[in-house]
């Protein structure tokens, strides 16, 4: 990694491009756009005092960010939560979404307890096992669940 990366804290200047990363690095069909509220929900990651809004600049533009939160602990004040780690398809592979999250877990969080969520079998799940996250085997489920596959079914093109 060269000198033109720069780990940054997010502001309210980049919700609309962390929300543009995200539905990028996730596929989103620019349909179903309203149905995420991404700026809503950058938003509140970005003003809140128990949330973390963070990104990574390549060549000065914002190429990816991420999201996190402070949950009550067990063992410590508090546990830190990762919500969301997106990059940009013109920056992936290239080594920034771990410098982001290396740099989130180095300065950030220190010794605090961090976790996710993410599933097994997938390209996400590497990344973090590479960045030594551990599967601890618990199970995450939802009620009521919401399918958005199913929800967005009339949305897509």
């Amino acid at each position: 990694m060269d000198n033109s990366t720069e780990f940054i804290k997010l502001t309210a200047e980049d919700i609309k491009a962390c929300a543009e990363i995200y539905l990028a690095a996730f596929s989103v069909n620019k349909l179903i756009h309203k149905e995420y509220n991404t700026d809503r929900y950058y938003g509140r990651y970005i003003c809140e005092s128990d949330k973390y809004a963070y990104g990574i600049k390549y060549d000065g533009r914002l190429a990816g960010c991420m999201t996190a939160i402070q949950l009550p602990g067990f063992c410590s004040e508090y546990t830190i939560y990762i919500d969301t780690v997106a990059v940009h398809p013109d920056f992936q592979g290239m080594g920034l979404g771990s410098r982001m999250l290396s740099e989130f877990l180095e300065k950030i969080a220190g010794d605090t307890a961090v976790g996710l969520n993410t599933y097994r079998d997938s390209g996400p799940y590497r990344f973090y096992e590479k960045l030594k996250f551990k599967d601890t085997n618990i199970a995450h489920l939802e009620h009521p669940y919401i399918d958005m596959e199913e929800r967005i079914s009339h949305l897509k093109e």
